[in-house]
This record gives C-alpha cells, sequence and structure tokens, in this order.
C-alpha cells in the first residue's frame, strides 16, 4: 500500500499466521530489520517455525526479532535505563491483598500505564534504541490501540506495518476499541483485506464451530470459516462431547486422554490438553504424571514460572501437551482433550470458540473431545455426533 501500512482479518484457519510469517521471511531475505509481535508468549515458537520453512536465504534469521507485546514494553524499558520507572508502576499492587482487585488493578498497568510510558521514552529525542523497517502485529484483536501507537515509534522511515487479527476470538474485550476513527487515526486507509477460507479444520469440526459462533457469540464480530470449495472430504474426524459435573470433570479429562493413546495412527505428542485455568491444569497433569505419563505445560503457580513454562511451550516436544485455551490460541492440533468449566459472558464464549478452532485436520484422522461442565452449552452439545451425558443415571 502507499502508506507501507496493511491489516488482514480472516477467522480462526484461514492462514493469517502464514501470511504475516511469509511476508516475514520475504522481508529478511531482503536484508530489512523486522519485529514480529504478538500477544501470546507461547506463539512466538509456532511463527519462527513459519518463518523458516519460508526463508530462503542462509542468515537472514538475524535480522528478525519475535516478542510478545509486554516483553517488549520491558525491554523498551531497560534498554533505555527506565527499569526504575517500570519497577514503580507495579509498586502500589503491594499495598492490594484482594486477590481480584489486585488482578484488575495489574490489568490496568498492563495495558494503559506500562504502554504509556514505552511512549514517553520512544518521544524522547536522545533514545538510541533499536529500529525496524517493518513491524509485523499478530492476533491484533488482543491489542489496545495504544500499544499499536508504542510499536509505530520504534518504525524506520517508510517502514512497513502489518496488523492481522480474527475478532471472532476476541476473548480479553478489545477488538471494539478497534472503531473506524481509531483505525484512520493509526494510519490505515480503505477496506480489510480479507481471508475466509479455514484451512485447518475437518469439515465435522468445522460445521460446529460454525454453529456455535452464531448461536453464543455477538453477531457484529462473527467472522465466520468457511469451508474450502471442490476439494474432496478425506480428513476423518472423531467429534465427543461429554457432560459430567465439576467434581468428576478432571478424571473424565484424564480417561479421555488415556483413550486417545490407545488410538491407532495418533502418536502421543499429538495430544493436547486445553483448559481455562492454572489450578484445573496443574491437576490433570498430577493426574498424569501418577501414572508415568510425562507432558509438557504451562501451568504454574506463580506469574513468573508460568512465563518460564511458555517461553519453552513447543508442539514439536515428545511429549503430551497441556496449557490453556489462551495460551493455546494461534496453535493447532490433530487431537485435543478441552475442559469447559466457564461459559458465562462473551469473552468465556469466545475463549470456548478458540478451543474448537484449534482443531487440525489429517488424513489419518483427527479427534477432538469436549468435556463440559456448562448447563449453558448442554443443548449444543446434544448436537455432537458422539454425545455422553455422565450426569445421567437410568433407572
Amino acid at each position: 500500500t502507499e502508506t507501507g501500512y496493511r491489516r488482514i482479518k480472516g477467522p480462526a484457519g484461514s492462514g493469517k499466521s502464514l501470511v504475516l510469517a511469509a511476508r516475514a521471511a520475504h522481508l529478511i531475505d531482503e536484508g530489512k530489520n523486522v519485529l514480529i509481535v504478538s500477544f501470546n508468549i507461547t506463539l512466538w515458537h509456532y511463527l519462527r517455525d513459519l518463518v523458516v520453512r519460508s526463508s530462503k536465504v542462509q542468515g537472514a534469521l538475524n535480522n528478525l526479532r519475535f516478542t510478545h507485546f509486554h516483553h517488549w514494553c520491558k525491554d523498551v524499558c531497560a534498554d533505555s535505563g527506565y527499569e526504575d520507572s517500570y519497577s514503580a508502576l507495579f509498586k502500589p499492587l503491594e499495598f492490594i491483598s484482594d486477590p481480584k482487585r489486585k488482578g484488575i488493578a495489574l490489568e490496568h498497568i498492563l495495558s494503559h500505564r506500562v504502554p504509556e510510558l514505552v511512549q514517553t521514552i520512544l518521544d524522547r529525542s536522545n533514545n538510541d534504541l533499536e529500529s525496524y523497517d517493518a513491524i509485523l502485529v499478530d492476533e491484533g484483536q488482543d491489542f489496545l490501540p495504544g500499544w499499536w501507537d508504542a510499536l509505530r515509534k520504534t518504525g524506520n522511515d517508510n517502514c512497513e506495518m502489518v496488523l492481522v487479527a480474527d475478532a471472532t476470538q476476541d476473548i480479553y474485550g478489545t477488538a471494539r476499541s478497534w472503531t473506524d476513527e481509531v483505525m484512520s487515526d493509526a494510519g490505515f486507509t480503505g477496506r480489510w483485506a480479507e481471508l475466509k477460507t479455514s484451512y485447518r479444520m475437518p469439515s465435522g469440526a468445522l460445521t460446529h464451530a460454525r454453529q456455535f459462533a452464531q448461536n453464543f457469540l455477538p453477531g457484529d464480530q462473527v467472522d465466520l470459516p468457511e469451508p474450502e470449495q471442490n476439494s474432496l472430504d478425506i480428513y476423518p474426524c472423531d467429534l465427543k462431547w461429554v457432560e459430567c459435573s465439576k467434581d468428576d470433570a478432571l478424571d473424565i479429562c484424564q480417561s479421555e486422554i488415556l483413550s486417545l493413546m490407545k488410538k491407532d495412527k495418533l502418536a502421543v505428542p499429538d495430544i493436547t490438553f486445553l483448559c481455562a485455568t492454572s489450578a484445573d491444569g496443574l491437576g490433570l497433569v498430577e493426574r498424569l504424571e501418577k501414572l508415568n505419563i510425562k507432558t509438557v505445560h504451562s501451568f504454574a503457580a506463580t506469574q513468573k514460572e508460568s512465563r518460564r513454562k511458555k517461553m519453552g511451550f513447543y508442539m514439536g516436544d515428545a511429549r503430551i501437551k497441556a496449557t490453556t485455551l489462551n495460551s493455546f490460541k494461534g496453535w493447532e492440533s490433530k487431537a485435543l482433550v478441552i475442559l469447559i468449566n466457564d461459559a458465562r459472558d462473551d469473552q468465556s464464549m469466545a475463549l470456548i470458540y478458540t478451543g474448537l478452532t484449534r482443531l487440525k485436520r489429517s488424513t489419518e484422522g483427527s479427534m477432538l473431545t469436549v468435556v463440559s461442565c456448562s448447563d449453558k452449552l448442554k443443548t449444543f452439545g446434544r448436537t455432537w455426533p458422539e454425545h455422553v451425558d455422565t450426569n445421567f443415571s437410568p433407572v
């Protein structure tokens, strides 16, 4: 484009990350200095793999930096000598004892105070920070406009910027911040470039994901994935929905994972468990470890430990994968067990939709099992090919 700014939207599995990675590879092969920014800490491994496959020039990856937004903010503060100012933003948290209030305060600091500090630093003419020929942003629906503005300040003259997004996966409630006026102020002109076809999901899973979005997500934010036209349906898929009580949920998840491990043509490293909370995740991991089943996971009792685990989370690992629905956004797997405990509001529904759209098609077959404790989703669950209600006891 004339401005060098592009915005691309599309549903889950339509190839947004692939397009972004291919563009990054093309730019670094030209010797350009490129920054790729995501919201998810875990996503950088996946994006890096995509870039490696597309790059054709040896050593070009030295021109590329991967990061997630808040890590980039922290680095800007540290590299410019504002570490004390950065730390001071978090000091008030020490005087808040209520976990809920502390969480709200932390979210405000990360969403607003930290980016504001970064913008102030970048506005100073004497900063000597690294700048970029291109800045590519994945998961744009999770970014606030102020974050984009901060990133713009680190671009060279004629910097190319790309934003890819899917408002249907608005799990943090931030997508609505991107009004037409804000988009114009952010440097965008003209229409969004659109990707519409899903190349990830097998047809059965795609049908149910579309139905979920239509039933439970706000109509003005739904961008439904469309099936690939005129293609043979050569991707078998097993879909199972299990109703249960919260007390039984982890035991049933364990049982479903053990069942997947016995499937022909399915390797253990292909199995992934997803849930909403670290508490549920740790509970499942502990159960599996007692059976000498190893996992690579991102669950931890502290944020610092969780961040470390997320940085090491990699789908190429030889163990069963286990992480939160939030952290798996952007990833894909051909064997999923998803635990649903919460289906109360738009954000939790968007998170469930994100999980349902992580299933990757395979000619050898893919499997998706949902273990649900939500009364609100019972009617939807009964539409699945295999439905089991463990709460029902025949007389």
